[in-house]
């Protein structure tokens, strides 16, 4: 089955989402939203403000959506900037999943607010990502470490993915590497279960 989730800025993005589902290329007939997508992770001027923060709350519950907060880098007074978000969730919402893409803001979430629905975020994920690179295939075959080199990634690594079972972190999110070839990194996330295994 399909999941889809939309990236939406404000309330007017939520309209036409259902549409927006049906239209999807390749999605299909039976393609329905699951989850809304706010934040951005990579500029704290793009987290939405309190109020808009708690419109998207009661439209994503009206609709029967999921919804995930995406946070970016950030530095000590934009953490502070940040926290009314974090607190409203950690009081109210506290089952809202919230993608991190620095370890002080996974640490701030879990050991001030209490949000323990966290998933790790793609700026975390290190990999050759170089969008330059003319002739992958004949880089790859150059060597076994070559190939490697364009294949992998920080986020299907068997201890970073332990780790972050011990850190109770339940997806990664990541970018499909441009150059990759490995038909299994079929999807943008990765779910974090016992035992681990590559998805």
């Amino acid at each position: 089955m399909l999941e889809l989730a939309v990236h939406v800025r404000d309330l007017d993005g939520l309209a036409g989402v259902r549409d927006l589902a049906c239209g999807w290329a390749g999605a299909g007939e039976d393609a329905a939203v699951s989850r809304i997508y706010i934040g951005d992770e990579f500029c704290f001027h793009r987290l939405p403000g309190l109020a808009d923060l708690k419109a998207l709350l009661r439209a994503a519950e009206a609709g029967g959506y999921g919804l995930t907060l995406l946070t970016p880098v950030l530095t000590d007074p934009q953490m502070v900037g940040a926290a009314p978000l974090f607190a409203h969730l950690g009081a109210h919402r506290p089952d809202t999943e919230v993608v991190f893409n620095d370890w002080g803001v996974m640490t701030l979430l879990r050991e001030r607010f209490e949000l323990t629905n966290l998933a790790a975020g793609r700026m975390l994920n290190k990999g050759f990502k170089d969008p330059r690179l003319a002739d992958a295939a004949r880089i790859a075959a150059i060597s076994p470490e070559a190939r490697e080199l364009l294949n992998t990634d920080t986020f299907h690594d068997a201890g970073f993915q332990r780790r972050m079972l011990r850190l109770q972190v339940r997806r990664l999110e990541y970018d499909l590497p441009p150059y990759g070839d490995d038909a299994d990194i079929g999807l943008s996330l990765i779910h974090i279960s016992e035992p681990t295994r590559r998805h």
